[in-house]
């Protein structure tokens, strides 16, 4: 062996790849103790605190309820606190609006003493119960809410995405407090008359301090703007997968109510002959089912009717007959179609 040789021997290889890193875990009876934390996969490098913002019959409280089932869906441990909710529990007894009112100085401050409580929940939630999204369902229409939150956030490292509804229409507002705010304990005991006047005021009460998100004031926050139901969006600095998920849910749920009509195809040349699978063409009879169905969706009268049909040819042509753009979807195609002898 050569002394060149010898010198590359010599010299210590150096590792291309970091160090696998060692973990130490306590064990208990022989087995290793596992905190809550660790026993999810977690999506997230630290927690994420969503805060609605908005005035009241925005659908904010249903926005929290079906972001919280979908990222509980998906796999993130997520949870609602509604400051409604302890608020109710403060108070047992609901008068009127008055409470709202932004002189009432007891009013306030039993809000702020739920609000407080609602923080501390998702503090026990987020830090010490392993859990990684919460949702703090609230008004919060002034900046001084929405800072006093941040500092929070800040104190205790969560990240902050703000979700806020806002709404114009007439029609929408006073279909959700009828569709929605009627069954709210507050108004178990009051006509729908009275409730609805209520409910007026106090949407009054917010809408003179409200201070909606603003493009340029806050333009260091990560939010999501929702205006008129889904009409048109605003979405500012996402930082992360989570934030992300939530944007894209955010765009396809509807927060007003909707039909879906669920059709089969008209009768096709291979079901006359018995036969199952193909890609045959409508029958005659087929072809009468289609118009027919176009008539009654016409009837509807249906307003930015989207339809979806599958590839085959038979949907296709009953599609056809309603006279509407439509969507080819192959995830609508029937599978492995066999006849069972």
């Amino acid at each position: 062996m050569s002394s060149t040789e010898d010198v590359i021997l010599a010299i210590p290889r150096e590792l291309t790849q970091n160090p696998l890193r060692k973990i130490w875990m306590p064990c208990k009876n022989g087995l290793p103790e596992k905190h809550i934390s660790q026993k999810r996969v977690c999506m997230t490098n630290c927690p994420t605190l969503i805060v609605t913002v908005g005035l009241p019959a925005r659908g904010k409280t249903y926005i929290s309820k079906k972001l919280t089932r979908y990222l509980n869906w998906i796999g993130v441990p997520t949870k609602e606190f509604n400051v409604g909710q302890y608020r109710r529990e403060c108070v047992k007894i609901y008068k009127s609006f008055e409470f709202f009112r932004p002189d009432n100085e007891e009013g306030l401050k039993i809000r702020k003493q739920c609000a407080l409580a609602a923080c501390n929940d998702v503090r026990q939630y987020l830090s010490v119960e392993g859990g990684q999204v919460a949702v703090f369902d609230a008004t919060n229409t002034t900046r001084e809410r929405r800072a006093t939150i941040m500092r929070f956030a800040e104190q205790n490292g969560y990240k902050v995405f703000f979700v806020e509804s806002v709404c114009e229409d007439p029609s929408v507002i006073a279909a959700n407090i009828v569709q929605v705010k009627l069954g709210s304990p507050d108004y178990t005991d009051r006509n729908t008359e009275e409730a609805i006047q209520d409910f007026m005021k106090r949407i009054k009460c917010y809408e003179n301090s409200y201070q909606p998100l603003d493009e340029n004031l806050d333009r260091e926050l990560s939010y999501i703007k929702i205006m008129d139901v889904g009409q048109r969006y605003l979405v500012n600095c996402v930082l992360d997968h989570i934030q992300s998920r939530i944007v894209y849910y955010l765009m396809n749920i509807h927060i007003t109510p909707r039909s879906i009509y669920l059709c089969r195809h008209g009768e096709s040349d291979l079901n006359v002959r018995g036969r199952i699978g193909g890609d045959s063409g409508l029958s005659p009879r087929g072809k009468e089912f289609a118009q027919c169905l176009g008539r009654f969706i016409q009837d509807q009268n249906i307003k930015d009717l989207k339809v979806w049909t599958s590839q085959m040819k038979r949907s296709i042509q009953t599609a056809e007959a309603l006279g509407v753009p439509y969507e080819q979807w192959k995830a609508l195609n029937e599978i492995d179609a066999v006849s069972i002898i």
